[in-house]
This record gives C-alpha cells, structure tokens and sequence, in this order.
C-alpha cells in the first residue's frame, strides 16, 4: 500500500520568519525552489541563488507576490569562491541584512568509480563540497559581524549508505564530506551563529527523470513508504532550522511582565536614581569587540549615551546575547549592537571589584559587607569547542579554554581577608548543568531542578546563612 501524503498546510501556521533575510543557493529548482517558498511562506525575504536558470527572475516575483515580502534572483557559480562572495555581500547589502543561508547546490553523475576522469571527480567535488563551504564561509563572514545568523546544508542519505543500481561514489563522498564540514563547523562557529545539516532520500525532482524507468523501480522496492517524497515535505524541516532557536521576543516580554509586577513600566530605563542602589552589567560592543560596564549611575567607564538611553529590557536582553541563538541588541542613538561579555571575558570579578572600588573611595575591602559571586561551574570553551550547551556535536578541546571557576578562585586568593572574614562568598552549581542543553525551554525544569538540589545541600544551605548574616554587616 501506498502511504499517503501529508496536507500540505500552509507554514505560517507553525513558523514566523516575518522580516528575516534568507538567501538560498540552486534557489529557483526542485528541492532549493521548495525551501525558498517555505520560508517565503513563513514571511521572510528571499535571494534565490542560480547558476543556469533561465526562470528564476520570474521564479523570484511570483513567489514576492504570493507572499507579500522581497524576493530577488542572483547569479553565481558556486563553486567559483569570488562569485559567490559578491553574490552573498549584494544580497546582504540590497536586503540590508542576512539571516539564514541555505546551501542547497548541487550535481551528480553516474560513472562507475574505476572510470572516471579527474575532471569528473573535480567537477562534483567543485560544486557539492567546495561551493559549499564557499557559500557558508562567505555568509559566516556576514553572520560573525552581526553576531547571528544560521546555516543550513542540504547533504544526502548518500553520505552514510551507498546507493544501487547507480554508480556514484563522487556525488556519495562530497555528501559525506558536507556532512562532516557541517558539524565541524557547527562547533567552530557557535558563538555568532547555528549550522545544521538535512540529508533528503529520494524526493521526486526533474534531477531523478534522467534514470532508467528500472533505477526507479528498484528504488521504489527499497523505500517502505512505496513512494519518493516531495520537495514540499522538507519545508517543515528546513524552517524549523532557519527559525530562532530562542524567542528575544518572549524574553523581552517576560521582562516587561517582571517589571510590572515590580511597578515599573515596561520602557523603565536602567539608570536608578536612588544612590543606595548600584547595578552594573558587563557589555561586549559586537563591531569593536571590546567590553564595558553598562552602570546604573554615572561612571567614566560606562558611555554617555547608553548611561542615560539604556532600558531595563535592553540591558536583559544584551545579557542574554551570549549565546548564538539570541541577536545582539541595539542599543544607542549610535545604532551599535551589543552583547554579553562573557564572549570577551569569561567571569568579570575583577572589573566589577575595580568598579565598586571607584564608587568609594578608601581601602574597599575594610567598607564592603559581603560580596557574592554566583556562577554555573563550567568552562566555556569557546570557537574551537565547547561541552554541548547548544550543538548537536561534543567535542571538548584542551585549547582556548576559559574557565569561570579559574577566575573566581584567583579573586578569593586576591582577598583572603574577605574570605576568612566569612564576608567573600562564591555559589557555583556544578557538574548537574553540564549535561543540560541550556537552549531548550522544556529543560527549564531540569536546571531549576539541579539549582534547588545544590541549595538544599547541607554545606551550602551552611554558606548561604553565612552569607546572609555578612549582608547585615
């Protein structure tokens, strides 16, 4: 029996990507054309990316039209690194942004692996495993200076199993190596942006009309469902990683309901009036990648404007912009965009004692009650890997490893006095976190979960009297 198929619901019943920028290479054909309407669907503007075409300028206004947004054809050679660099950087400049890039070129050919000429091996090795880390290296580049982005590669089932009746070993192993490219580049670049990898089986494209009607036959005998897929039923999967991994709105939105409860209204600014309070956060400017203190009061460190223009909400925001999943904020009448510092400076207990000790004047450790550092306990490997937080690879590296834990241990041998005194306090949750992927709300609970049970414990819930007694000190 024939499977049945599934409706074909429109996307935006699932998926927003309302004023996203997506750019799709072999965008105006068969699988490439599919995912290009998908995300067109889900709102956002589209560049299909063609070498050949003779449609895709028109391809590219039907689908603007269907859909309300921008859409626009490109030509570019894939596999030539030059054209397809200026093709990517005319995008981002007529789009004014790129957000998502989908490497989806492709070619095959069918020579019995003992015959083929260096030309043919070149030729698909060129275009299926070259042009694409060309594409994804030359949006990386895009997606680094913004802090986000994602990359998606269309791979193959024919990177891990080998097809028959037909020979293809080349198209088999540029698959293979696009597989493999896609996850080292997921670890290398997870901290400005996602990489993901989908390997379609057989799905009915002008590409499988060429084979004999007995290719056909023997695939069709292979394939449970008794029939090949539709280009159409890798729409959910390619939108479900071009969209966000994590919600900004949803986190400006809780914000905004915490300020409310507190009184405050949802545009309050971070600057606190009151001198008994004192807030300090450290910001990375992504463009200059230098950190700073964004202050609740004034201070030299702090810039004028960002001081004076600086919401509460955008202060939380730009904490959380650590992770590739959430945008920089913007911040300023400047426009400059910002994150986290932990991506230039792994624990701030320096900077943030420098600040305090800038605030009152005099020997800081004889006026100061108690001081709390609070962290997760974990390294932070960043760029050349990392202890799966948000990726689907793990790999821990001995190289440019950053380790919070490190930092806070030198501070408390810097100021034993304090710490002697009862009055220097450090609560780090440890290994529990390490096998929790952060990014994923339905974890949620799970952190709260190992929070609650490191608290609770007999030696800390000690600490945590201890350090409440000094706060009245």
């Amino acid at each position: 029996m024939v499977l049945a198929k599934p409706e074909n619901k429109h996307v935006l019943k699932a998926f927003d990507l309302t004023g996203k920028v997506a750019a799709i290479t072999g965008g105006a054909r068969g699988i490439g054309l599919e995912v290009s309407r998908a995300l067109a669907e889900a709102g956002a503007n589209v560049a299909l990316i063609y070498n050949s075409s003779t449609n895709a300028a028109t391809t590219a206004a039907e689908i603007a039209s269907a859909n309300n947004v921008k859409a626009a054809a490109y030509q570019a050679n894939v596999s030539n690194k030059a054209e397809i660099e200026r093709a990517i950087q005319q995008i981002a400049s007529d789009f004014g942004r790129l957000d998502i890039i989908v490497v989806n070129s492709g070619i095959t050919s069918n020579v019995a692996a003992e015959d083929y000429t260096a030309e043919q091996w070149k030729e698909i090795m060129q275009v299926n495993l070259d042009g694409a880390f060309y594409t994804a290296q030359a949006a990386a580049q895009i997606f680094k200076a913004q802090g986000s982005g994602n990359v998606i590669f269309t791979a193959s089932v024919s990177a891990t199993l080998v097809n028959i009746p037909q020979k293809q070993a080349a198209y088999n192993a540029s698959k293979a190596g696009v597989v493999q490219l896609a996850k080292c580049l997921s670890v290398e670049w997870v901290d400005f942006c996602r990489v993901n990898c989908i390997s379609p089986g057989f799905i009915e494209t002008d590409i499988l009309d060429i084979h004999p009607k007995e290719w056909r036959e023997k695939w069709y005998s292979m394939v449970p469902a008794q029939r090949f897929a539709d280009t159409y039923e890798l729409k959910g999967r390619s939108l479900n990683l071009g969209r966000a991994k994590f919600d900004p709105q949803r986190c400006a939105a809780a914000l905004r309901s915490i300020l409310a409860q507190s009184g405050y209204g949802e545009n309050a600014l971070f600057r606190e009036p009151r001198p008994s309070c004192r807030v300090v956060i450290y910001l990375t400017d992504l463009k200059t990648q230098k950190s700073f203190p964004l202050t609740s009061y004034e201070s030299r460190r702090c810039p004028v404007e960002l001081s004076m223009t600086a919401t509460v909400v955008e202060a939380g925001q730009a904490c959380l912009a650590s992770l590739a999943g959430y945008e920089p904020v913007t911040m300023g009448s400047g426009g400059k965009r910002y994150c986290d510092s932990s991506r230039t400076i792994v624990n701030p207990v320096r900077q943030v004692w420098a600040e305090a000790s800038g605030l009152w004047p005099g020997v800081l450790e004889s006026q100061i009650g108690c001081v709390v550092s609070i962290g997760a306990g974990t390294a932070s490997i960043k760029s050349k890997g990392m202890d799966e937080k948000m990726g689907v690879v793990r790999m821990l590296s001995k190289l440019d490893v950053h380790d919070p834990e490190r930092e806070a241990n030198a501070f408390l041998q810097e100021h034993t006095k304090l710490h002697d005194a009862g009055r220097l306090h450090r609560f780090s949750v440890p290994d529990g976190l390490r096998d929790i992927k952060v990014g994923e709300v339905k974890e949620m609970g799970l952190i709260m979960d190992v929070t609650r049970d490191y608290l609770t414990t007999e030696l800390v819930y000690k600490q945590i009297r201890r350090c409440g007694s000094a706060c009245v000190y």
